[in-house]
């Protein structure tokens, strides 16, 4: 026995207790575990997390396998450590007597397999990864079969990785196992093509049954652009009878509309179709922006990310974007409002039956409140170090002073990607594309991109040398693309001899 504790790859004790302590911090609190005694590689321990009010499930995560270091690629040695988690429904079977019962067992033996794989196979992991299973479900109580790795998003970043005593990071994967048919939309089509089609809530707990996003794609009616509708406050007026006007449930899309009207924040798509709404919230005029909401056939009472421009839309997904991977702070900052506005002596009498936020009366008070709210959340988004990365200036081939106005009868967005090529150099336009944008872009990616046509692989490799432009400022460049912006999505083009655009084959 000694000889085997020796071969064991082991945390330290102080390593042990912050992987522990950063568990208990960001994922839940555990008295439970499941251990492994006799293994020969590491000492791996399964924490057991109890269903909690504020993750109504269980979460069950390694504690041993970040003792092993993985044979990462040597430019990212920060990848070497990793501890897994899977979240479990809340009536899900986990006794004692859990590894008799293959039917709850598997997800036990899926922690301890994917535990283990990179000393096996000499293997490593990252956000993104996904291990197969031959083909072959997990248990005969499940269809799933493959798993996918992914940051744990629902639990905040924060949680994503662990810093050991020594500066070491310990990184954590939440695991989602994956039906055959999402396994092959993802394959062939891109991760990022296959999180788009995902609810995040289908993702968040795996049960054994749950629906199969590809197969169950018209049931499930995902639609991850969307941000906020009414539809879903009018639900709670009625069901719970509130006295309150219906308009209500458009008290804080409205608020929210507004306060990025008046900051700039609208793609070009969403002013040109609502251009006598956009004027008059611009020159002071407030209009009540709910029946807009309400009545316009193209809203139906909707905020969406494709409302938004490039600034408008990143704000969006951070700050109010129904999504685990962002606070979705904009409705707690709601109900927050609602909270300090009534008191909580009147919230706990149950008078508003929990929905507080809807009896807030509909007043100019009320926006500015929430205008000063949201201010103070742009500029916490605004300072993340991310947002703070200073772009070089670049000499741009055309002084700003000469820039016209070109694009004039253009209702599409106005983000484009262009080489320095062109914007710096001042080449012609040699070659340019258009590629369908991601979801949610589509209030600002036109998804056209424009290159001279000389830039070889070394040079487009440097991200230095492409950025995003306006529209209008690559058609001073080169007028001879303003026939060409309204082709659609899949049109690859470049010039002849001749200098006409010709239709390119994809290759």
């Amino acid at each position: 026995m000694a000889d085997l504790a020796e071969a064991k790859e082991l945390y330290t004790e102080a390593e042990l207790a912050a992987v522990q302590a950063h568990i208990k911090r960001y994922f839940g609190d555990f008295q439970q575990s499941i251990k492994e005694y006799e293994s020969p590689d590491i000492c791996l321990e399964i924490a057991i997390i109890p269903p909690r009010p504020e993750h109504n499930y269980y979460t069950l995560a390694t504690i041993g396998m970040g003792a092993h270091r993985m044979n990462v690629p040597e430019d990212e040695p920060e990848l070497e450590r990793a501890e897994l988690l899977i979240n479990l429904p809340p009536d899900w079977l986990l006794t004692d007597e859990v590894v008799h019962d293959e039917e709850h067992f598997w997800p036990v033996r899926l922690l301890r397999q994917m535990a283990r794989l990179p000393i096996v196979d000499d293997a490593w992991f990252d956000c993104g990864h996904i291990v197969r299973n031959d083909g072959e479900p997990y248990a005969e109580s499940t269809r799933l079969c493959s798993v996918l790795l992914l940051s744990p998003g629902v639990f905040g970043e924060p949680s994503y990785s662990c810093v050991l005593p020594g500066g070491e990071p310990v990184n954590f994967y939440q695991l989602i196992p994956l039906y055959q048919e999402e396994l092959d939309f993802a394959l062939e089509n891109g991760l990022d093509r296959f999180l788009e089609q995902a609810p995040d809530e289908l993702l968040e707990v795996i049960g054994p049954d749950r629906p199969n996003i590809i197969l169950d794609a018209a049931e499930i009616g995902y639609d991850d652009a969307l941000m906020e509708e009414a539809a879903e406050h009018l639900a709670i007026i009625q069901e719970k009878q509130l006295a309150v006007d219906e308009l209500a449930a458009y008290n804080h899309l409205a608020i929210y509309l507004r306060w990025c009207l008046e900051r700039g924040l609208m793609g070009n798509p969403f002013l040109v179709k609502h251009q006598e709404a956009a004027l008059a919230v611009q020159i002071g005029q407030s209009p009540d922006l709910r029946l807009l909401l309400r009545d316009n056939a193209d809203l139906q009472g909707r905020l969406r990310l494709d409302y938004f421009n490039q600034e408008g839309t990143a704000f969006a997904r951070w700050y109010s974007w129904g999504s685990r991977a962002t606070p979705y702070a904009y409705r707690k900052d709601v109900e927050a409002y609602a909270e300090k506005y009534f008191g909580l002596e009147r919230i706990a009498s149950g008078e508003f039956k929990g929905s507080a936020y809807l009896f807030v009366p509909w007043t100019e008070q009320y926006y500015q409140d929430m205008a000063a709210v949201i201010d103070g959340r742009f500029a916490e988004w605004r300072a993340l170090p991310e947002n703070q990365a200073q772009k070089p200036v670049k000499p741009m081939a055309i002084k700003p002073e000469d820039i016209k106005m070109l694009l004039t009868d253009w209702d599409g967005p106005l983000g484009c990607f262009a080489s320095d090529r062109i914007v710096v150099d001042g080449c012609k336009v040699g070659e340019c594309y258009r590629l369908q944008p991601e979801r949610g872009n589509e209030g600002w990616d036109s998804g056209w991109n424009f290159f001279a046509g000389d830039e070889d692989e070394e040079y487009l490799d440097d991200s230095r040398h492409c950025d995003f432009y306006d529209l209008n400022l690559l058609c001073n460049y080169d007028p001879d693309i303003l026939p060409l912006l309204k082709k659609p999505y899949g049109t690859w083009l470049g010039r002849d001899e001749d200098g006409a655009f010709r239709e390119l084959e994809d290759e």
